[in-house]
């Protein structure tokens, strides 16, 4: 085959190829498909201003345990479940809340699940609810990890798709039951002594049979050595 003869089949094979694509490929023309393809890059379950957060709340159903949290009239967060006389870790939950109101998973599995219990959300092991201060809610609901464990499958409530979310979002959503989040005691140290002292009495509470326990904190008084 000599260089014209090559040249003029290459000339072919491009032109074919370019047809190809503009009548089968291309967005929007007559031979390309109609079946919808999940985005590689999802948009967030919702986007919220965290000011906005009223209350939320996680059950793990396993060991029928909640962990509730809501705003205060001075805009401050409290534990309502399982401790609601212990202070709660501010900056813990604010980080939560931040997450919470922009929750971008990192692949969608199906937009229109068939068999939701093969991901674990027909009947979910936990389910966490949020609600705004103008009174709209939203739900998540899921039970387990992906093969690779990389993620959760997560469903929203009130939706057919199920997303895969990132192991750390939900496993700090998980924590709230775990780790109720609970003001961390605070290390004081003796004037003169330089000695670090934690007022606790080592004393642990339980919320229920296999439930979070916590520290039972007390303030001592201190006496500086002279």
């Amino acid at each position: 085959m000599n260089f014209k003869t090559t040249l003029a089949v290459l000339v072919v094979l491009v032109v074919l190829g370019a047809a190809v694509y503009l009548y089968e490929l291309r967005p929007g023309s007559p031979g390309a498909s109609s079946v919808s393809t999940p985005s590689t890059s999802p948009a967030p379950l919702w986007t919220l201003d965290r000011n906005d957060i009223k209350s939320f709340q996680i059950q793990d159903s396993t060991i029928s345990q909640t962990s509730a949290i809501e705003r205060t009239d001075n805009n401050q967060w409290k534990i309502v479940k399982p401790f609601p006389l212990l202070e709660a870790d501010q900056t813990r939950l604010e980080g939560i809340v931040i997450e919470v109101t922009s929750i971008t998973p990192s692949r969608v599995i199906t937009e229109n699940v068939a068999n939701p219990e093969d991901f674990g959300v027909a009947k979910p092991d936990f389910e966490f609810q949020m609600e705004t201060k103008d009174g709209r809610q939203f739900s998540l609901h899921f039970s387990k990890q992906n093969p690779g464990g990389t993620g959760y499958y997560v469903q929203p409530g009130g939706s057919k798709a199920v997303y895969l979310v990132s192991l750390t979002t939900i496993d700090e959503l998980r924590r709230l039951i775990s780790e109720p989040p609970i003001q961390p005691t605070p290390t004081i140290e003796a004037v003169g002594t330089g000695t670090a002292i934690t007022p606790t009495t080592g004393i642990t509470g339980t919320v229920a049979p296999g439930g979070p326990s916590v520290p039972i904190t007390s303030t001592v008084p201190v006496t500086p050595a002279h």
